[in-house]
């Protein structure tokens, strides 16, 4: 325990020396490291990997599901509400208000039904 803690204090004393110290202790450390202080300073290049692979998929994908929202299933939407807005219009030549009209559509439809079912 007591290795423990004299390591912990051993590490923050160097740490206070490095970065409130001098101010080219860090910069000397750094170049001393050579190529292992950028491999570890750019976390060993995890994060660009992971942008390249399965980020740069995943955002073609979505594109392509983006793609296939707006055509498809926005134009199939469209497509329903202008159907019903043009079946509303021809229902609406029918829709007078005057009960002759609708009892002139009645007997025409009787008289269809009988002439269907008569042949």
């Amino acid at each position: 325990m007591l290795l423990a803690i004299a390591i912990a204090v051993g590490g923050i004393l160097l740490a206070r020396r490095f970065y409130l110290g001098k101010g080219d202790l860090p910069a000397r450390a750094a170049s001393a490291a050579g190529p292992v202080y950028d491999l570890v300073a750019n976390k060993y290049w995890v994060d660009e990997l992971y942008d390249a692979t399965v980020l740069k998929a995943y955002y073609g994908l979505c594109n392509l599901f983006h793609g296939f929202d707006a055509k498809v299933v926005d134009g199939l939407v469209n497509a329903v509400g202008a159907t019903t807005e043009m079946l509303g219009q021809v229902l609406r030549l029918f829709q007078t208000g005057f009960a002759r009209n609708y009892a002139l559509y009645i007997f025409a439809g009787a008289v269809l039904v009988v002439w269907l079912l008569s042949r």
